[in-house]
């Protein structure tokens, strides 16, 4: 399934009052096609997206998606691995993979080398979940629209795309102060889907003496 394509679908499973980053160029272009009030463009290459979706996450009460792809998770490797040990539980990275660098000339990242990518996020101390099954198709997609009620953090999520970008993507329209007035407000308003998970009991002892 193409990247703009699994961005909508999974845009629209998101809670009302969930927070969505869209950090690179082409994905945020693409993300914009289906804006929603609680999503935050940062088209900036130098890879500042996690590090600001993980100090909103620890600040705010709301449950913050990161969305990027493997080439910007190369980048910011160092800073994936301060949400992993953040232990937030209101924060989820999930990354898109095309396995090339799509905004210049297309040339292969080496995400694809990593022998066992998903291990290595989960020694790192992230959850992990690999979402490209149910993105196989649109009627199979509907299935994580129940996963992300029960979700918590941090969670990582990996999506293998097909290859190609939407060529018709353009500008965003907003201003960069148009966007941080538009967070700002976003945060301010109380509410949250946060799933809080219950405490298991690994107790194993009857209620006789003994």
């Amino acid at each position: 399934m193409k990247r703009q394509t699994i961005i909508k679908l999974f845009s629209s499973y998101l809670k009302e009052n969930d927070l969505a980053i869209f950090a690179g160029n082409n994905i945020c272009r693409e993300a914009f096609f289906n804006d929603r009030e609680g999503n935050f463009y940062i088209e900036d290459e130098t890879g500042i997206g996690l590090s600001l979706a993980l100090g909103i996450a620890m600040c705010a009460d709301k449950r913050v998606f990161i969305f990027c792809d493997d080439y910007y998770l190369l980048k910011e490797l160092s800073a994936s691995v301060h949400i992993a040990l953040s232990k937030c539980k209101n924060i989820f990275l999930v990354v898109l993979v095309s396995g090339e660098y799509q905004y210049s000339g297309h040339n292969p990242t080496i995400f694809n080398e990593i022998n066992t990518p998903k291990s290595m996020m989960f020694g790192m101390g992230f959850i992990t979940n690999d979402y490209t099954k149910h993105f196989s198709n649109a009627q199979r997609a509907k299935e994580v629209k129940n996963i992300l009620k029960n979700l918590y953090g941090p969670l990582f999520i990996v999506i293998y795309v097909d290859l190609g970008e939407n060529k018709k993507a353009g500008e965003i329209g907003l201003t960069i102060m148009e966007r941080v007035e538009r967070l700002t407000g976003f945060l301010s308003v109380e509410g949250t889907s946060s799933y809080v998970p219950q405490d298991i009991n690994f107790s194993f002892k009857g209620k006789g003496k003994e």
